[in-house]
């Protein structure tokens, strides 16, 4: 009769009302307005109008309600966060399977056994979390309107997985913007070395070591790309098996035989091992001594040193203002015109890989000092 045909009608209005709100749920820039998008139409359109969103936080291991009507929290209070185990929500959430009840009060495992709600449908949305509407009356949702409600999940599902893709791959690029200028800023060195070296050899003046000089510069450049590609795909955690127990003096006096020091020396005190992954440690000091002879405008001297819980790096050059100390260690600080206020950002990202501290801190002589400390 004439009642099934305004139903049909009806439903045609809710569909485009539903693909509407489909576009609508894209178009938003975080989890909680997705859920409130949702929420809306759930009520609006599909006339749910106890409903809500709970949203899976990793941090605490539940589903927190991020999303509800006013009505729901009329009829039955502010919605509690959901744990493993102790609702059909969670159940719902961990097993994928939407849960259907017309009469929850027959249900096991109901959050709240005293609880208003008779009708009761729940909706996992991926990995994200759960949709939840109730009605106080028994037998509340036909089918079509679980149907719908179907589609509305699977949109906040899509919609909630592009955010989450939009996120990697900010954090993504944003990394590999990172390896780009620390790629282009710790393979000059090995490279000024290289160039130098290949220089006097073809002026026909000095002997074999030139070209030996070259060959380390360049062995470094392929340790520091494995490294930065490795970084790169990896993140900057370090792998416990690469930590060795190496000897500070030797990776130190090592790393000063690759570095390009016009007339700079190196004095070394420190007697200590520690437990590192050497290449990056290179990498560390490598930066540590660059930043020294970059910045003096003199011979300068630089001595590595044992100090309390780990190991300093001290120069007699200019030093730096008290005011800039916490500065200097940050992304692209630099006082040069030529610099890429990259150096010192990579020895704290390097430290803080080993889980030590850097902290910058007066020269006897005036200089720079760094102490990278919490070292084993």
């Amino acid at each position: 009769g004439s009642g099934g045909l305004t139903g049909g009608k009806q439903h045609k209005q809710r569909l485009r009302r539903l693909f509407e709100t489909n576009r609508e749920l894209f178009e938003q820039d975080t989890a909680d307005a997705v859920a409130s998008v949702a929420v809306d139409a759930a009520s609006g359109v599909l006339g749910l109008s106890v409903c809500g969103v709970h949203l899976y936080d990793a941090d605490e291991n539940v589903l927190t309600p991020v999303a509800t009507t006013d009505a729901t929290v009329e009829t039955f209070g502010e919605p509690p966060a959901f744990g493993p185990g102790d609702s059909i929500a969670w159940e719902a959430f961990e097993t994928g399977e939407p849960r259907i009840y017309d009469d929850v009060q027959t249900a096991d495992g109901t959050h709240n056994a005293d609880t208003a709600v008779r009708s009761e449908l729940l909706l996992p949305l991926g990995d994200h979390g759960v949709f939840i509407a109730s009605s106080p009356q028994a037998g509340a949702f036909d089918d079509r309107t679980v149907s719908m409600g179907k589609i509305l999940a699977a949109g906040v599902e899509a919609a909630l997985d592009q955010l989450d893709q939009k996120q990697q791959l900010r954090e993504t690029n944003d990394r590999l913007a990172e390896f780009a200028s620390i790629v282009s800023h710790d393979l000059r060195n090995p490279l000024s070395v290289a160039k130098a070296g290949v220089d006097v050899a073809k002026r026909g003046v000095g002997d074999g070591d030139n070209l030996d000089r070259v060959e380390r510069a360049h062995d470094r450049m392929t340790t520091l790309i494995d490294d930065l590609l490795t970084l790169a795909q990896e993140g900057t955690d370090l792998d416990e098996d690469a930590l060795e127990s190496v000897s500070l003096a030797a990776v130190a006096e090592d790393t000063w035989d690759g570095v390009a020091t016009e007339d700079a020396t190196l004095t070394v005190t420190a007697t200590d091992t520690v437990a590192a992954d050497q290449s990056r440690l290179r990498q560390l000091l490598e930066n540590l001594f660059r930043n020294s002879v970059d910045h003096a405008d003199v011979a300068v001297t630089i001595a590595i040193g044992d100090c309390d819980g780990g190991f300093f790096v001290a120069d007699n050059g200019p030093g730096v203002p008290a005011d800039d100390r916490e500065a200097i260690l940050e992304r692209g600080y630099t006082t040069r015109r030529e610099g890429t206020g990259l150096g010192l950002y990579i020895v704290s990202e390097i430290a803080a890989a080993h889980g030590w501290d850097v902290k910058v801190a007066d020269s006897k002589t005036g200089g720079f000092r760094i102490e990278i400390t919490g070292v084993e």
